[in-house]
């Protein structure tokens, strides 16, 4: 499933500003919407540019414009961070929490998709791993530098425990097909490849 899905996501997404944003839009398209819904909802935008209301909705709209206006810069420090950083999981997250309506688990997200680190915390690991959601919630009204890198810092090393990117994907993709009924583990890894 990752081993599979998320190199060609990473390959495709990394090639170019545009590729980024489809995979940033994605991303936004899944925070608060049931997957199939968000994945239906991405290829529609990636088709037409139409945006629909299930998935994309208040801060999702800021943040859909600052990835388009931002994805070229972006991809050039996330490219630079991942090849040189002695934190690049850290830098990474940092980087991508700055889209407006991305958190920690949707940052950890875009690692996990472009660069194959960190993973997602969403609301479906947070209740596998008994997890409580304070405990990750937006940095947005976070002031200082250090406090910020903290608690992005406790958030990539609560991945780490958890296990690998890999490990994050591979029983999230299971656990959604099985308790939302998306079907197979397989399937719904599949699911994400929208974005290519």
């Amino acid at each position: 499933m990752f081993a599979d899905h998320q190199p060609v996501i990473a390959a495709a997404g990394t090639r170019d500003a545009v590729s980024f944003e489809r995979v940033c839009a994605f991303v936004l398209a899944t925070i608060r919407c049931p997957f199939p819904s968000a994945v239906s909802a991405s290829k529609r935008y990636y088709a037409s540019g139409e945006l629909e209301r299930q998935a994309f909705f208040g801060a999702k709209l800021d943040g859909l414009a600052y990835a388009r206006e931002n994805a070229a810069s972006m991809l050039a420090e996330c490219e630079y961070v991942a090849r040189t950083s002695d934190e690049p999981e850290v830098e990474l997250v940092d980087i991508f929490e700055r889209i407006p309506g991305i958190g920690l688990a949707k940052a950890g997200f875009l690692a996990q998709l472009l660069y194959g680190r960190v993973g997602c915390l969403d609301t479906h690991n947070l209740v596998r791993f008994g997890l409580r959601v304070k405990e990750f919630r937006s940095l947005t009204e976070v002031k200082r530098q250090a406090t910020r890198k903290a608690k992005i810092r406790q958030y990539v090393d609560t991945c780490a425990q958890l296990g690998s990117a890999a490990t994050l994907w591979d029983g999230w993709c299971a656990y959604v097909g099985k308790t939302q009924g998306y079907g197979s583990a397989e399937q719904v890894s599949a699911m994400h490849l929208v974005v290519v």
